[in-house]
């Protein structure tokens, strides 16, 4: 039980941190506006973020349990 409760505090930090560094990525394209030299990499980008977006939805309305469909 210890186990899952640590596993509970770090996953969410860890998840939190990979989100900031994906949005100041692409932050720091759009600021210095390196779309216009490379656009396929900055599309790449893009849709790795939105596919991360729809994860992060989907893991929250999948309706695995009440708990989970509420999204509390």
């Amino acid at each position: 039980a210890a186990a899952a409760s640590a596993s509970a505090v770090w996953v969410p930090a860890v998840l939190l941190w990979f989100f900031f560094c994906v949005y100041i990525r692409i932050s720091r394209s759009l600021l210095c506006q390196s779309y216009l030299y490379n656009p396929s990499t900055f599309s790449t980008s893009l849709v790795i973020v939105l596919l991360l977006m729809a994860l992060a939805l989907l893991g929250y309305t999948l309706p695995y349990g009440r708990m989970s469909f509420w999204g509390a």
